[in-house]
């Protein structure tokens, strides 16, 4: 009978020994992981109190005082609570509709409130000897500021929506208090709402018909942002899902929060460098205001490999708009309405630009085009370009957010901001 011999597993006890160098080698490689993480970690943390510094709105002035018809128009949407519809939830809030207003409830567990309430005389819906509350949402003093205060539905050509009314009020008489803004219903909905019903329509628009058509709504917009900018504020969040198409096409920016001043440390933090924001927050606002543009344009029209292709080469006025904004990096509102209007207005006949004969580098690479296909290329190359960035979510891991909170700062004393 055939003997097998089997190898025996050692049974010494001992381990088979590390020679010092690759010990040290692992404390070293160790200790350079956990400097580096600390090192992002307090950048990421600085970042995060940057973005929730508040805005400061210096000598701007906002009316905060209430009247009678306020009153009874904020008792009538309270007490028709049940009937509010619900419209969308976003990072800081929820919003609903009711009789032709919306009403956004704003939720800080999310997304801290970045302001300390200024004194107030009579504000509505607080008791300033025993405010609840130290902060109000950004989106109030903002909002007041360039839409100003109305007691009317339709809100005027300026391009921002007003304030119907604002206040503190709970959902329930246990349930913590929550800060209410209500403006208009603007029945268009956004431009993506806008796009989507020209692409579903009975007679296929090309870009350069949509383009003609909407250029003066463009510039309308152009002009809402020069007035903001005016003001020494930037909006930090212009894209499509935040301009709105009122009843006779004119478009309005709406969703106020992130307005800030153009000192405010976020436009030099590592989240706004991260997300490839230009340093000039207004001429940042213009690129993505161009950017928003040029997406309805390519949602509305039925033939999006024919816009991306367009895109790239440059020649028709909407995308040399683009390529101009992008190059030139520090167009002001003004100087972008004033190329639209002239030298490439919707009108202006197709040609190349010398400049922009050639797709840019990285995009159109032989690897993307064997893998995606040429028109998968594009399409991929399309959307890089004209997504609009500013996330945040990556910072908050670093910083550990979930475990230290968010680093803002308290409301020691009362600000003096925009009283009158």
């Amino acid at each position: 009978m055939a003997r097998y011999s089997y190898a025996r597993p050692c049974v010494s006890g001992h381990l088979p020994r590390v020679s010092l160098s690759v010990r040290l080698a692992g404390m070293v490689v160790l200790a350079l992981s956990t400097l580096y993480f600390l090192h992002l970690h307090f950048a990421y943390q600085q970042a995060i109190q940057a973005k929730y510094t508040p805005t400061e709105f210096g000598l701007l002035r906002y009316n905060t005082s209430t009247t009678n018809e306020r009153l009874g128009k904020r008792h009538d949407v309270l007490a028709a609570r049940q009937q509010w519809k619900h419209l969308g939830s976003g990072f800081e809030g929820t919003t609903y509709t009711w009789d032709g207003y919306v009403i956004k409830m704003f939720d800080p567990t999310s997304s801290p409130l970045r302001n300390c309430i200024p004194p107030m005389d009579g504000a509505p819906g607080m008791d300033t000897k025993n405010q609840p509350v130290s902060r109000w949402p950004t989106e109030i003093p903002a909002s007041l500021i360039l839409g100003g205060q109305e007691t009317v539905t339709t809100p005027g050509r300026i391009g921002f929506l007003p304030v119907i009314d604002f206040f503190l009020a709970s959902a329930t008489d246990h349930a913590r208090p929550e800060w209410h803004l209500v403006t208009p219903l603007i029945a268009g909905g956004d431009l993506f709402s806008l796009a989507n019903r020209i692409r579903h329509s009975s007679t296929p628009t090309s870009y350069r018909e949509l383009d003609v058509r909407f250029r003066p709504a463009f510039h309308h917009l152009l002009s809402t942002l020069h007035v903001m900018h005016n003001r020494s504020l930037c909006h930090d969040d212009i894209k499509a899902d935040n301009i709105f198409v009122g009843e006779y096409m004119e478009w309005f920016i709406g969703d106020l929060g992130n307005v800030r001043q153009l000192t405010h440390p976020y436009h030099s933090s590592r989240i706004w460098q991260t997300n490839s924001q230009l340093a000039n927050c207004r001429a940042n606002d213009v690129l993505r205001a161009v950017r928003a543009y040029l997406q309805f344009l390519r949602a509305a029209t039925g033939n999006g490999a024919a816009f991306d292709l367009a895109l790239f080469e440059g020649k028709e006025p909407w995308s040399r708009l683009f390529w101009i904004a992008v190059e030139a990096g520090e167009l002001s509102a003004q100087e972008m309405l004033e190329w639209s209007q002239s030298v490439e207005n919707a009108e202006t006949s197709a040609h190349y630009l010398s400049k922009y004969e050639t797709i840019p580098g990285g995009f159109w690479n032989l690897f993307a085009i064997l893998w995606f296909g040429e028109q998968g290329a594009l399409h991929r190359a399309a959307n890089h370009l004209l997504t609009p960035r500013l996330a945040e979510g990556w910072a908050r891991k670093m910083a550990v957010t979930a475990l230290f909170g968010m680093p803002v700062s308290t409301c020691l004393a009362p600000a003096v901001e925009g009283r009158r």
